[in-house]
């Protein structure tokens, strides 16, 4: 089981990590990619990637997955692939892991903003 750093030293590592690589870390620690939850999507429904590769849209809407090609940037970049290359997504994760954009491969701009739990 990992474990997070004490408070004392996370005030430390803070100021040399970006706030989104720090986010990054802090989710790698749960066991989570840092894309991973519910989004509101563009087009007013809900986008929820899953921890293990799954993607999908609304209460019965698409089924798609999702990979991070770029884990050691900032942004961080996936691909989201629905119906197996048919239509897929390039996304950034971006403010601090709160939103989502890019284009899909019409070149259409695509977004999401995180839903809090």
């Amino acid at each position: 089981m990992s474990r997070l750093l004490p408070a004392r030293h996370t005030r430390r590592f803070v100021g040399l990590l970006s706030w989104s690589t720090f986010l990054g870390l802090a989710a790698f620690a749960a066991g989570a990619d840092p894309i991973v939850g519910r989004w509101s999507w563009h087009n007013h429904v809900v986008l929820f990637i899953h921890a293990d590769g799954t993607a999908g849209l609304g209460e019965s809407g698409g089924k798609g997955k999702w990979e991070c090609v770029r884990p050691n940037e900032d942004p961080r970049k996936y691909i989201l692939d629905w119906n197996r290359g048919q239509y897929y997504e390039t996304l950034y994760l971006k403010k601090h892991g709160r939103k989502i954009s890019g284009y899909d491969q019409f070149g259409h701009h695509v977004w999401g903003v995180r839903i809090e739990d």
